[in-house]
């Protein structure tokens, strides 16, 4: 489960989990849900992108690299995250993402340029990723 939190300049994607498979999920809805809100995606699935972290690395951590990945396909491609697939295997997490090219037209609510600043929150299993937009 996501929620998106205004400040002046960015944006905060607060992310609840139950697990690896929800945290990458809510963030991968969050993020796109910053960018066109509840619009109907218009566009062709462009490519899958496979981003694999260590589970010993801080969740805070994959949170960010997934995140600054996915602006740099928005800004090589002018794509963004439509669904992703999570796996496990041993202590390696696979996440497999399909990326939408949006068509002329698509309005855009925000621009992410960059993740500036993360945390686990004040409850366990939660993470928060401020974004500049």
């Amino acid at each position: 489960m996501f929620e998106l939190i205004d400040n002046t300049a960015d944006v905060t994607i607060r992310v609840t989990y139950e697990d690896i498979f929800d945290l990458f999920n809510s963030l991968t809805s969050g993020f796109r849900f910053l960018m066109i809100e509840d619009q109907e995606l218009q566009g062709n699935i462009a490519e899958t992108h496979c981003y694999t972290f260590d589970l010993n690395e801080k969740i805070y951590r994959m949170a960010v690299d997934l995140l600054n990945s996915f602006i740099f396909e928005f800004d090589l491609l002018h794509a963004i995250p439509y669904r992703c697939n999570v796996s496990v295997e041993q202590s390696t997490v696979k996440v497999l993402v399909d990326f939408l090219i949006l068509e002329n037209g698509q309005t855009l609510v925000n621009i992410p340029k960059a993740a500036t600043y993360a945390s686990m929150g004040n409850i366990a299993k939660m993470v928060e990723i401020t974004l500049d937009v």
